[in-house]
């Protein structure tokens, strides 16, 4: 990831953005405040691959900010295939009824599982793009050029349509045509069919930088703010390590879906994908991810009194490694849990708990403790939590000191420290601090328990 590209992005993200989009995803979220998506599928190659997008936006007239990150990872039979992660960041103004600048700063790096791959695709696109709207028909132009990467053209010119409902049917058509210093012309074209209100099956026909034409088949689960029932929560964190001698930066998503829900119990689907950086040579240089991880925790929550909530959870946990020759790790958890309130992490409560643990088929068991305490209610609320994990193969401690304040979206700048213990390794890790940055969107209607 180029440094200059990180830097200029940081600063614009300040008010709260970061992007990661592809076009028929950008059109569809251009006019929500928070949105996930998540498909899955196979592409022409027999390869699976799978992709969470991720959304906020920011209004602040008379224009707003938006944050969207996305990864497109697919993989073959041994968990090996490339990993794209975009991230844009930029903001949006109206100049008319229904027109609207868009003016963004996008990024794409490439990177490779268990495979050494040294040349990593590296493009950083500065874009100035008209988006004009009515009821059957988005479409979008755009001028720009290139900073600086392995990617670089000298001018960049960007053509989107999104048609929704193709003559009244539950078909819809999205298109992206990037033509880079009128040489190259790169493509985005979507056809998607929606069987309701969340979930599409879709064929998408791609031509993207330094990669092979390509058909992708699949399907895609959509929700947002719209959809309280269905999405609980949405959170984006960036961590930074300012004297970690091996990592610098630590990236998270964590998106949250009720698949069902009665007055006494629920089922609850948590898709979360973490990233943590190396340091390199310096701090300020280049940006290697170590890994790409994806726990999935599948719940079902059963209420016993307003403040006694037992679960069991089923937890499939994978490790990619970036860039190098390491095999990928997986591990399935079994257990069950006890906790306070529907969420830990939510300030719902002034004292909240959540304590869990059962059998591990890679390591034999696993056991977790979280306490928090905080005000509530307050237009900024301050808190700390503290967080154990345990297996045969390690403990884990961390403390978290925080603020939380902001409306419909919930900002968390927070203070940490870090501590592992291995049992079979000659040295235990070291102290570790950090201080980062949470957006989070909660969208479940759960209230604070009254005095």
């Amino acid at each position: 990831m180029n440094t200059k590209v990180f830097v200029l992005a940081a600063l614009l993200s300040l008010p709260a953005c970061l992007t990661i989009t592809a076009s028929g995803q950008e059109l569809r979220a251009s006019g929500s405040k928070t949105l996930a998506e998540l498909e899955i599928g196979a592409d022409q190659y027999e390869r699976r691959f799978f992709m969470p997008h991720l959304r906020f936006s920011f209004p602040a007239r008379p224009f707003s900010y938006f944050l969207d990150t996305l990864y497109f990872q697919r993989t073959n039979s041994r968990l090996r295939g490339e990993v794209d992660v975009w991230l844009r960041t930029g903001v949006i103004v109206p100049t008319g009824p229904d027109i609207f600048l868009e003016a963004s700063l996008n990024h794409i790096s490439r990177h490779k599982t268990s495979v050494f791959y040294p040349r990593i695709t590296d493009a950083n696109e500065v874009l100035f793009r008209f988006w004009f709207k009515s009821p059957g028909l988005t479409l979008g132009v755009g001028f720009g050029g290139y900073l600086p990467g392995r990617v670089s053209y000298s001018s960049l010119t960007v053509v989107n349509a999104y048609l929704p409902g193709l003559f009244g049917s539950e078909f819809s058509l999205a298109a992206e045509f990037k033509v880079a210093a009128f040489v190259q012309i790169f493509y985005e074209v979507e056809l998607s069919a929606a069987l309701n209100r969340a979930f599409d099956l879709f064929l998408r026909a791609t031509r993207h930088y330094d990669y092979p034409r390509t058909i992708y088949f699949g399907l895609r689960v959509k929700t947002d703010e719209s959809d309280g029932p269905l999405l609980q929560h949405l959170r984006c964190r960036g961590d930074v390590l300012p004297s970690d001698t091996v990592y610098k930066l630590f990236s998270a998503l964590d998106v949250q879906i009720e698949l069902s829900r009665t007055s006494a119990r629920r089922f609850l689907l948590d898709v979360r994908a973490e990233v943590p950086v190396f340091r390199d040579e310096s701090f300020i240089g280049k940006f290697p991810p170590e890994w790409i991880r994806y726990p999935f925790e599948l719940e079902y929550e059963k209420t016993i009194s307003p403040g006694w909530r037992w679960y069991a959870y089923c937890l499939y946990d994978i490790v990619m490694p970036l860039d190098r020759e390491r095999e990928s790790e997986a591990s399935l958890g079994l257990g069950v849990g006890l906790r306070n309130q529907p969420h830990f992490d939510r300030l719902l409560r002034p004292f909240r708990y959540e304590l869990a643990g059962g059998l591990n088929f890679d390591h034999v068991f696993d056991a977790r403790l979280k306490v928090g305490v905080n005000t509530t209610g307050r237009p900024a609320d301050l808190g700390a939590d503290l967080v154990l994990t345990a297996s045969t193969v390690s403990v884990f401690g961390r403390i978290r000191l925080f603020a939380d304040f902001g409306g419909a979206i919930r900002v968390r700048p927070f203070f940490g420290l870090e501590k592992a213990f291995w049992f079979k390794e000659p040295e235990d890790s070291p102290l570790r601090w950090w201080i980062g940055l949470e957006f989070i969107r909660w969208l479940a209607q759960e209230r604070a328990p009254q005095p």
